[in-house]
Formats: structure tokens, sequence, C-alpha cells
């Protein structure tokens, strides 16, 4: 918690990443779902976040499968990134391990996470996709 008047922060409580090597953690746009991807394990969670603020028990949690091209990084999956996108209907997991950008539907009520259809859009081999930007174009004419 941030004390508005003094910027201190206080820990409310902590939860399990479910998962070896935690790497990025992001948080949906309303504030009530925060995700987690973990490097080491190739898996992903999700929480909801309580009316305190503080983050309930793992809503979802997602171990990935597969390797990629490169047997020196790419022997398993490797989670590193997750972000909702723009519209905060999806989450995107760039995962190192499987030259994947995994697509999963957000349910924010419930803080949980379903493969979409298609699940994942493939990057080149050997890639390894660490993180995505999502850019807002402004037409130049008025």
């Amino acid at each position: 918690m941030l004390d508005a008047t003094s910027g201190k922060l206080t820990q409310l409580n902590e939860q399990p990443s479910h998962g070896a090597g935690p790497c990025h953690v992001s948080v949906d746009a309303t504030g009530k779902m925060v995700m987690v991807a973990n490097y080491n394990a190739g898996s992903i969670a999700a929480y909801l976040v309580q009316k305190d603020g503080s983050l309930g028990e793992a809503t979802a949690k997602i171990q990935h499968q597969g390797s990629s091209a490169n047997p020196q990084r790419q022997k398993g999956p490797h989670a590193h990134f997750i972000t909702p996108d723009p519209s905060n209907r999806f989450a995107l997991v760039c995962d190192l391990g499987l030259d994947e950008v995994l697509v999963y539907r957000m349910d924010r009520a419930k803080a949980s996470l379903t493969p979409n259809d298609p699940p994942f859009g493939k990057v080149a081999s050997g890639a390894g996709p660490r993180h995505v930007a999502f850019v807002q174009r402004r037409s130049l004419c008025t």
C-alpha cells in the first residue's frame, strides 16, 4: 500500500508465483487482476486483487509445454513476459523457449485465463520472443 502523504510503501501480503524464476508481473487495466510469468518454470499464474489491495490466491496456474530450435536455451518453455492487450480482453505471453506469443482470454471478474483460438502466434525459429509492445497510430490527416 502507498501512503499518500509520505509516499511510504507498506506490504499487504504475498502469494507464491507457482513457478521458478518469476520475471515479469503485470496488472490489467481495471487494476483487479495481476499476472506473473515464471521464466525458469515456463509457467504463468493470475490473481484477483482483493478490495483491500492484497492479492488473493492464484486463480489460474498454467504450465507451458514444448521446446524449440536452439537446444542451449530452448530445451523447454521459458515464459518471459505477460501483458494484457489494449482492449484488456486478452493476455499475451512471450515464451522464449517455445518461439511463441501465447494468447489467453481473460475473465477479469474471476481472474482466469483460458487459451484463445488460435492459442498462439509463432515467431521465427530460434528467435525467442521476449516482449511485445502496442503502438496506437494516429492519423496525420485532419
